[in-house]
């Protein structure tokens, strides 16, 4: 029998004030999470109500940083702001995030060529 493989905490910094912390689950700290639960708040609810919004207007609306809003569009919190900006520099395909600018499929194949 396997045992399930779990995942050891790690040092990280914080994605709102950048202090090192010990990281169990969220990309950041236990002192900003409050603050990062309201700007997610903010945008879910900018987003129900105008999910055609770029990111800059977004950030605006829900009174966060356009950092913020990339950084959830990545970690996949949130989603419609602005998709078509996060396009796959291979094949044009929406990209899997703003920062990994490639598809699931090109990924799939850069691995192949890689091995």
């Amino acid at each position: 029998m396997h045992k399930a493989i779990q995942k050891e905490p790690a040092l990280a910094h914080c994605a709102r004030c950048r202090r090192l912390y010990v990281r169990f689950q969220w990309n950041v700290c236990e002192t900003c999470l409050p603050s990062e639960e309201a700007d997610y708040g903010r945008m879910r609810e900018e987003l129900s109500q105008t999910p055609d919004v770029s990111i800059e207007m977004l950030a605006a609306r829900a009174q966060v940083t356009v950092a913020c809003v990339l950084r959830m569009l990545d970690e996949g919190l949130i989603a419609g702001a602005e998709a078509a900006d996060r396009a796959c520099g291979q094949c044009g395909a929406p990209a899997i995030s703003a920062r990994q600018r490639l598809c699931a499929r090109c990924l799939l194949n850069l691995d192949r060529q890689l091995s």
